[in-house]
């Protein structure tokens, strides 16, 4: 079981963390196969569905922002 991490620990571990060049390297990963995509509950469902982004808004009744 994971333990909830306090604010300054957060901040401790993240504080020599490159967020950007994390980001680029894990899209690089993904675009040579090392990594997976994961697809939220909505996008599987709406995949499932076989709905566009736009039906699928409707049928929630979803409202643009």
């Amino acid at each position: 079981m994971k333990t909830k991490m306090t604010e300054k620990a957060l901040v401790e571990r993240d504080v020599e963390r490159n967020i950007g060049v994390e980001l680029l390297q894990a899209v690089r990963d993904v675009k040579v196969g090392r990594g997976t995509v994961m697809l939220s509950p909505v996008t599987q469902a709406r995949a499932s569905a076989a709905l566009s982004q736009a039906q699928f808004a409707s049928l929630m009744n979803a409202k643009p922002p």
